[in-house]
């Protein structure tokens, strides 16, 4: 993907196309999808799951509380 948005804010951007093996020419808008740094595929998981950070939270509390550490 490369940025073209005039502000450099990754508002526009051009996405690559396999079958041409290059960008393509549309310039497509974008909002809110990119995150600050890079993630791993356990974290890529977690967040397709839909799981929240309150049951992960909830989950672990419960445990630690019944004197199961994890």
């Amino acid at each position: 993907m490369l940025d073209v948005s005039a502000g450099n804010d990754w508002s526009l951007v051009r996405v690559w196309h396999a079958p041409i093996h290059n960008l393509g020419e549309t310039h497509w808008p974008m909002a809110g999808f990119l995150y600050g740094g890079a993630i791993g595929a356990a974290e890529v998981a977690w967040r397709a799951s839909g799981d929240s950070f309150a049951r992960r939270h909830d989950h672990h509390a419960a445990h630690t509380d019944a004197g199961v550490a994890g």
